[in-house]
């Protein structure tokens, strides 16, 4: 049997195969972005008591009210906030909380929009996230306004910050 020559009868089924392939691929990669973006809020409990510190809350332009905590540090030192990564919350920062506290910096830890203790609707990595590092250092900069501030975060795109020289 020649190329040219396929049945009609296996054309059809052929054409249903592929749709149906189609159909399962484009399903597939739906349901996971679903996944993936699905919130991921949850109770973050009180801080742990061996740190010093105060929960915060703060509205970002996500539309998202942002919780953390912040964790005074000596005068002068800096202040560092913290961003966790996609699909985590602020508690995977504690460490680095801990670390940095005990050098003496200020440190602000919060949860992004859609996760943790903080509003929102769809995880959108970096997107809106953007929006939320943005308010934490506004934030941040209103509380402290002598302070150097820095940004350690982890696996999220957070593009483009605006940084405000006071000095």
């Amino acid at each position: 049997m020649s190329v040219e020559r396929v049945p009609a009868k296996m054309k059809r089924k052929l054409i249903i195969l592929t749709a149906g392939a189609a159909l399962t691929f484009f399903t597939v990669v739906w349901l996971t972005g679903s996944i993936l973006t699905a919130p991921v809020n949850q109770p973050v409990g009180n801080l742990p008591p061996d740190l010093n510190g105060r929960p915060v809350q703060f509205t970002s332009a996500s539309g998202a009210r942002l919780h953390g905590w912040l964790l005074p540090g000596r005068e002068g030192a800096g202040a560092v906030i913290l961003m966790h990564g996609v699909r985590a919350n602020r508690l995977s920062m504690l460490d680095r909380a801990r670390f940095l506290s005990d050098a003496g910096y200020s440190v602000m830890l919060f949860d992004f929009q859609s996760h943790g203790e903080s509003t929102g609707e769809r995880i959108t990595v970096g997107h809106l996230e953007n929006r939320d590092a943005q308010a934490a250092i506004d934030f941040l900069r209103a509380i402290l306004p002598d302070e150097k501030i820095g940004v350690l975060g982890v696996s999220m795109v957070v593009p483009q910050l605006r940084w405000h020289h006071h000095h």
